[in-house]
């Protein structure tokens, strides 16, 4: 069942903790003290202590076994992708039972309880190493250890058959000239002038298997002074021969599968943490599902908006808190309060879904490069709108002070107008005054004569 199945059903499955890693890692340390308890078995085999000791361990992992059936069943257990490292881990149980309890019962040959010396048991006890496989499947860095020298067996055969076939050639040519005295003038040659020599190089190069053998000790460098001395005290220019075989063999083809080696574990581990991110990216897609539905079922009033009481009895769940602790959210009720407060950007009241989701998929994260580059990119989206309000703001205030000069020269032109229409009529009144029309004037247009003198009239 995936993560994913798991946050709809908000009720757990029986047996949830043994796929959990503390439980892997109590099987892992109950392996490695059998393991030592073999140690001991093998140097002292009669103390009365071992066979408690190795009952003990076995009812651990039958116990285990029966676990692992009540949470995955058969079907799940033995049908799985690990279905290998299911059969191999009851079978050796299995024959943990053959050899501490029913092999007893059966044979009459076991001595002071601790079992007989027959060369069955004592094979039976040795399959108990086997149990050793399953550490590496039970820490995913052995078994990324594991899963890159297995993929450099493929290069690893084609190299070491290189190296194979150039020393079989060096072998027979050896053999020839040096083990068979032709390229020393004959075995009686070699006896009549380097008798001392005779046996050594007899030894090393008596045959094909022996000169592939000695070659082989060139490779690893191990006295291989023992091994040319007597063909260089014959003949010096065998210096030659052995300045270039181990160049090649011991030096060159030995860094080959050195760098082919570090750049396998190097994929490898490059692989896993990829794979990691990626398991890591998944896990948070379906937490994020999670909360969008927890969203949606903590929306009582349906109008797609959290506020504060609804955001209150969703905390309150246990499966919602069960959750969130399982992905690293470890709020108390308080300090979800406050984050709904820093949530609330806008201070409405309210969470969208969006706001939801992602605020609190951000308390599940921890702090990485794309957060800082989020924040970085999003400080440059807010900046980029400020910019774009102010360059709007002072485009208007463009505006406004073009619109208020215009109505200020408007104005201006209207007060002039003003003025010259006062400066006619007083100009007016003056000749009316001069051609004697004062009764007429007094009569019929008295505020005439209180009007002031217009600015810019001569007296």
């Amino acid at each position: 069942m995936t993560e994913l199945q798991d946050y709809d059903q908000p009720e757990e499955r029986p047996y949830a903790f043994v796929d959990e890693e503390n439980f892997q890692f109590f099987i892992g340390l109950v392996i490695f003290i059998n393991i030592f308890v073999l140690w001991g078995e093998t140097d002292a085999p009669h103390l009365f202590i071992w066979i408690i000791l190795d009952n003990v361990f076995l009812v651990i992992f039958v116990v285990e076994i029966l676990l692992r059936l009540a949470r995955h069943k058969c079907s799940g257990f033995f049908g799985s992708e690990d279905k290998w490292w299911a059969y191999l881990d009851t079978a050796v149980v299995a024959l943990g039972i053959f050899d501490l309890w029913i092999t007893p019962l059966c044979l009459a040959e076991f001595d002071s309880g601790v079992g007989g010396n027959s060369t069955m048991l004592r094979s039976l006890r040795l399959m108990r190493l086997l149990r050793m496989l399953r550490v590496f499947k039970m820490f995913s860095q052995l078994m990324t250890f594991v899963n890159a020298l297995g993929s450099m067996v493929g290069m690893f055969v084609w190299i070491f058959s290189v190296l194979f076939m150039f020393q079989l050639c060096c072998a027979i040519v050896l053999t020839h000239l040096v083990g068979h005295a032709e390229a020393l003038g004959g075995r009686g040659f070699l006896e009549s002038h380097h008798p001392e020599h005779l046996d050594d190089v007899r030894n090393y190069f008596k045959d094909v298997g022996s000169s592939m053998f000695t070659l082989f000790r060139l490779t690893t460098t191990d006295n291989w002074l023992d091994i040319a001395g007597p063909l260089i005290a014959i003949d010096p220019w065998w210096r030659v021969f052995f300045v270039l075989f181990i160049a090649f063999s011991s030096w060159t083809m030995i860094s080959v599968l050195t760098a082919v080696a570090s750049d396998k574990m190097l994929a490898a581990t490059t692989d896993r943490k990829e794979s990691e991110l990626r398991q890591q990216e998944q896990r948070h897609l379906l937490f994020m599902d999670f909360l969008g539905e927890s969203f949606k079922k903590a929306d009582q009033d349906g109008n797609e908006l959290l506020d504060r009481e609804e955001f209150a009895l969703l905390i309150k769940n246990s499966d919602v808190q069960a959750k969130m602790q399982k992905h690293g959210i470890n709020l108390s009720e308080a300090e979800f309060i406050k984050a709904w407060e820093m949530l609330d950007i806008d201070e409405s009241g309210e969470l969208t879904i969006d706001e939801f989701v992602t605020g609190l998929s951000y308390l599940q994260e921890r702090l990485t490069t794309k957060h800082v580059v989020n924040v970085d990119y999003s400080l440059k989206r807010a900046t980029k709108r400020c910019e774009g309000y102010m360059d709007r703001i002072n485009t208007s205030m463009e505006q406004v002070v073009k619109q208020n000069e215009e109505i200020l020269g408007r104005l201006s032109k209207k007060e002039r107008s003003h003025e010259q229409g006062q400066l006619s009529l007083w100009l007016w009144q003056q000749w009316a005054l001069k051609n004697e029309f004062n009764t007429y004037l007094h009569e019929k247009l008295p505020e005439l004569s209180m009007n002031p003198t217009p600015a810019g009239a001569v007296q």
